[in-house]
């Protein structure tokens, strides 16, 4: 049986490495260096991780079509998240979401189901925070809930601390959130983290309240117009302003090119994507050979770090069905995303 990794690397040396990783400039051998401990933290949150997925499914088995999916903290995101946080700086060791597991359920009311589920049923982890982005929605419009846990466990102690986020959205919720990575991926713009074009940043706003209001949801996006028939005549004006259909249509047009290695029967999936190609380029591995999924993933990361045409991301999934469901933007696929958008803005929306 193959052991999992576990922290080889005590918090100061983890941090340390972190800020060599936040410098704009590092010196290569620092960086090579700092790798090697970055590498080793994230993959040490692989048994708590798991642990994590497979109570999710458990939990979500009740809601019929609901999709769970976990992975690592990118590289390229981890460094990000150091960067951004220059007035409050974040430590690696501090971050919450260096493992996470996601749930897309099929609506809102089965998101506070779930929610209370965790809160208010029998689970042995602590419970470090919840961030409700219904009830208080990010300043770009971001809606979902996340728990962030500690974990816990009186046999396996050399986990215990490693932080979990606990991701549940429900499918309009990640078609916008997947729809607004990929226009950051093609307008290399992190619009997702507040970054980029005004009028799309706009955009995506205005969605996320329409969406709130379709979901008979808690409405609260910030600078958003209160009525719905406000939010529907500027999001139709705002669209035209950049194009948003038209642009959502081609570059949400699927993959061109899309290679798959090994994915039958497979439990880890790598995903290597190059933008301006369209290509992807999927390999599966077995759950046995999990060790193997992780060196390739770090040695992909390696290799295109840095580079805006390029992204990868090592996820667990029980199927290519549901990694395609979970991941959409790798694929270049917001159908779902593009018909909610067409529905007010060709179809004329529904009245407030």
């Amino acid at each position: 049986m193959q052991q999992w990794p576990e922290p080889l690397h005590d918090r100061t040396l983890v941090d340390r490495a972190g800020a060599v990783l936040a410098e704009v400039a590092p010196q290569p051998s620092e960086l090579d260096d700092a790798l090697t401990v970055i590498n080793n933290w994230r993959s040490a949150h692989q048994f708590p991780l798991n642990t994590f997925q497979s109570t999710l499914r458990d939990k979500t088995a009740q809601f019929r079509g609901s999709v769970v999916v976990q992975r690592v903290k990118r590289l390229r995101a981890v460094q990000h998240k150091l960067r951004k946080h220059t007035k409050k700086p974040i430590s690696l060791s501090e971050m919450q979401d260096i493992g996470g597991c996601r749930a897309v359920l099929g609506s809102y009311a089965q998101m506070r189901r779930l929610r209370d589920a965790y809160l208010h049923g029998r689970f042995k982890h602590d419970l470090l925070d919840e961030n409700d982005y219904i009830l208080k929605p990010k300043f770009s419009g971001y809606r979902g809930i996340h728990l962030v846990y500690a974990y816990k466990s009186e046999t396996k102690t050399i986990y215990n601390g490693l932080k979990i986020e606990i991701q549940l959205r429900s499918q309009l919720q990640h078609a916008w959130a997947t729809a607004v990575e990929m226009v950051g991926f093609f307008r290399r713009e992190l619009l997702k983290s507040g970054e980029g074009d005004n009028i799309w940043k706009h955009f995506f706003k205005l969605m996320a309240a329409e969406i709130a209001y379709q979901e008979k949801a808690p409405f609260g996006i910030p600078g958003m117009p209160q009525d719905r028939k406000s939010v529907q005549e500027q999001l139709r004006r705002c669209a035209v302003k950049c194009g948003a259909l038209a642009y959502l249509r081609t570059v949400g047009g699927g993959i061109t090119d899309i290679q798959k290695v090994d994915i039958g029967g497979a439990h880890w999936y790598l995903l290597e994507l190059d933008i301006l190609a369209r290509r992807l380029k999927v390999t599966g591995y077995k759950l046995s050979a999990r060790a193997k999924a992780t060196m390739d993933y770090a040695a992909v990361e390696k290799q295109v770090f840095g580079s805006r045409e390029h992204d990868s991301v090592l996820v667990s999934a029980e199927s290519m069905s549901d990694l395609k469901r979970a991941y959409t933007n790798y694929f270049f696929d917001v159908h779902r995303f593009i018909a909610t958008v067409a529905g007010v803005c060709e179809n004329g929306g529904v009245a407030g």
